[in-house]
C-alpha cells in the first residue's frame, strides 16, 4: 500500500479502514473535524495527527481530505475519503530511539490505538456501534531487527531476529467490538501475536503484556 520509494527501506505501520455496508457522503469540513475530534494523545503522537501548520494540515482534495508529515526520521501520511475510506501510513516509532529494533510493548500501544483511533473516528462520522467494520494492519521493514521493549520495567531474555520482511493481519468486527476492553485485547493479541512469532518464535503473553498495556491505554496512560 506504500508509494513513497524511500518508505521500502524503512520500518513503517500502515493500515486500511472502510465501511462494510453504510455509505457516506461527508464534507471534506465535516472529515476534517470528525478527524480532530477523535485523536487519541495517550502515546504523545497521535496516530492520524491532525496538525494546523500550513505545511502539514489536512488539505481538501476530490475524494476527501489528506495530510503529509515529514521531518527527520518521522513520516506520517494519512486520507479520510468523502465515503469514509480510511488510511494511515507511518515510519515505527522504535527508530526515533535505535536502530534496527522493535519494540513489542511499543506494538502493543500503537495497535491498540489504531483499533480505537478508527473507532472512535466512525462514531464521529455518525457510524453506530454495530456496523461492520473492515480494517487491514500492516506491518513492514522486519526483516533484521531483533526483537526488544521500550519500557525499562521490562526485559527480553534472549536474542530474537527477524528475517521476514512483513506482516498483515485482516478483521471484520462491528465498530463496537473494536471498542470493547475484552474483545479490543483479542484483537491487539492477534496481530501483535502475527508480528513476534516472525521472531524466531518470541512468546508472548497476552495476560502478562498485552492485557494490562491495553487497560493502561483505556485509562490514558502508557503501561
Amino acid at each position: 500500500m506504500a508509494t513513497e520509494e524511500d518508505l521500502t527501506k524503512r520500518g513503517h505501520m500502515e493500515f486500511a479502514a472502510r465501511l462494510r455496508d453504510s455509505v457516506l457522503e461527508v464534507s471534506p469540513r465535516d472529515l476534517l473535524k470528525a478527524a480532530e475530534e477523535s485523536q487519541i494523545h495517550t502515546f504523545g503522537w497521535p496516530i492520524g495527527v491532525v496538525m494546523t501548520t500550513e505545511h502539514h494540515k489536512p488539505k481538501p482534495y476530490q475524494e476527501g481530505i489528506r495530510a503529509v508529515i515529514h521531518g527527520g526520521d518521522r513520516y506520517d501520511f494519512w486520507t479520510l475519503k468523502k465515503n469514509g475510506d480510511y488510511y494511515y501510513l507511518g515510519t515505527f516509532f522504535e527508530d526515533t530511539r535505535t536502530e534496527n529494533k522493535l519494540f513489542v510493548d511499543t506494538r502493543v500501544v500503537r495497535v491498540t490505538e489504531v483499533f480505537l483511533r478508527t473507532a472512535g473516528l466512525y462514531q464521529k462520522l455518525g457510524i453506530g456501534a454495530e456496523e461492520i467494520i473492515d480494517l487491514k494492519i500492516r506491518h513492514s521493514g522486519l526483516s533484521g531487527r531483533l526483537m526488544a521493549v521500550a519500557s525499562h520495567n521490562r526485559d527480553i531474555m534472549g536474542q530474537y531476529k527477524c528475517t521476514e520482511e512483513e506482516i498483515s493481519t485482516e478483521f471484520s468486527e462491528p465498530l463496537k467490538n473494536y471498542q470493547d476492553p475484552s474483545r479490543l485485547k483479542e484483537l491487539v493479541f492477534r496481530t501483535v501475536k502475527d508480528i513476534v512469532e516472525l521472531f524466531d518464535y518470541f512468546p508472548i503473553s497476552k495476560e502478562e503484556l498485552v492485557d494490562p498495556i491495553v487497560d493502561s491505554f483505556l485509562l490514558g496512560r502508557i503501561g
